[in-house]
């Protein structure tokens, strides 16, 4: 198995840059059951081999480990499940009057939860949108259009990344806080 770490356009990127983690090898699966879609999205060829995206914001670092800076997408791990957090968002938008929501991990000091968040629409003599709450972990880009908090790697330095070791053997990758 092999690593990279390549930008968008799936260029490798030099040691010490953020870009997503490429897993290739011939242990990368051929894709996901019946959905030809989303294995066209995530599995691909890459220098002759089989190629994942793994959907993981990570930089290279001088001892050759890999700083985890969270996802690309916003998938999220909540008490050990994988949650996609678009597909809620999804269900969310097609009740009635509710025009735009965002879904966020949130943490009440003891454990992370889920929280929903969402734009209503009221008809009156004009229409008028409203915040049910006013959410503090996103922000507002345009009318209409909401943006989590930045990537930490576009952040500050003092971000605390967890490292991504390259393990021997069968060439995965172990994550230490």
């Amino acid at each position: 198995m092999e690593h990279f770490v390549m930008d968008r356009q799936l260029r490798p990127l030099p040691q010490g840059a953020c870009g997503e983690l490429i897993i290739c090898g011939a242990g990368v699966g051929r894709g996901y059951v019946k959905l030809p879609e989303r294995t066209a999205a995530s599995f691909f060829t890459f220098r002759g081999l089989p190629a994942y995206h793994s959907g993981d914001l990570v930089r290279l670092n001088a001892n050759g480990e890999f700083d985890y800076y969270g996802r690309l997408d916003n998938q999220v791990k909540l008490r050990g499940l994988r949650i996609e957090l678009d597909e809620i968002e999804n269900v969310i938008n097609e009740y009635p009057g509710v025009r735009l929501s965002k879904v966020i991990v949130r943490n009440n000091g003891t454990e992370d939860y889920l929280a929903g968040y969402w734009k209503l629409l009221r008809i009156a003599a004009f229409i008028l949108t409203l915040w049910k709450t006013k959410p503090s972990g996103i922000a507002f880009t345009a009318p209409c259009q909401m943006k989590r908090r930045a990537s930490p790697c576009r952040a500050s330095s003092t971000t605390k990344a967890t490292k991504m070791k390259r393990s021997g053997g069968r060439g995965g990758i172990t994550a230490t806080p």
